[in-house]
């Protein structure tokens, strides 16, 4: 039989409830030892009330037989099953988010002093075109420049 880690055990304890959204704690265990899955009678307690504690599944009292109480998958363990598929598959995107927090982190400084070196050099240019269209304009419009346009035209 195939010893799982946690998160393999919890991920295969909700693909029995994919099969049976109704079942019993007996029947979960020999569904386990039918696929080959070794997990104890208290880890798979330990699952189940992992479960329940993440609302993945509740436990429903079986009033009509003598059966033992039922465990059912909510709402929030198919949407889980569907859209996250799983512990393991959640775990690896958080883990993968993890990393992308990190690279931006530790990107942060470096784009902020680009970011610095680019503005201080815009700032120049534009300084400097400022000025430029200022002595263009200085020059133009000063009396030096009209005596001497003038002097040129009559020549």
């Amino acid at each position: 039989m195939e010893k799982l880690s946690p998160l393999s055990q919890l991920d295969a304890i909700l693909n029995i409830f994919i099969e049976s959204p109704a079942i019993q704690f007996n029947s979960i265990a020999e569904k386990l030892k039918k696929d080959k899955i070794s997990i104890g009678k208290t880890e798979l307690e330990e699952c189940l009330n992992k479960l329940q504690d993440d609302k993945y599944i509740k436990l429903c009292a079986d009033t009509e037989s003598n059966l033992g109480d039922m465990y059912r998958i909510t709402f929030e363990g198919r949407l889980f099953i569907e859209e996250e598929r799983g512990y393991i598959e959640r775990n690896k995107i958080l883990n993968q988010r993890k990393i992308w927090e990190d690279a931006i982190v530790e990107a942060g400084p470096k784009n902020a002093d680009s970011l610095n070196r680019l503005t201080k050099l815009l700032v120049l240019v534009g300084g400097l075109v400022v000025l430029w269209d200022f002595l263009k304009y200085a020059h133009e419009h000063s009396w030096f420049y009209r005596f001497f346009h003038w002097m040129h035209l009559y020549k």
